[in-house]
């Protein structure tokens, strides 16, 4: 991490863990189309986002807060 840089992370907690994870901007990108857009409607690049983030459970948090500035 570097301080000075602005950065998207991710934050999943789950009981006494938070754990956080650096994202680039098209998986930035898919967590803020994804409740709204269809896969299909997807880019090539945001869908090859979207197992590595599946992978960190970015998409089973019931509540996720994106403010990430891209």
């Amino acid at each position: 991490m570097v301080l000075e840089t602005p950065q998207s992370l991710l934050l999943i907690a789950s009981q006494d863990t938070v754990n956080w994870y650096h994202l680039n901007a098209h998986q930035v990108s898919v967590l803020k189309v994804c409740p709204h857009t269809p896969l299909a409607g997807l880019s090539e690049e945001q869908l090859a986002c979207v197992p590595e983030l599946a992978a960190l459970n970015a998409f089973t948090a019931p509540n996720i807060s994106l403010h990430a500035k891209e």
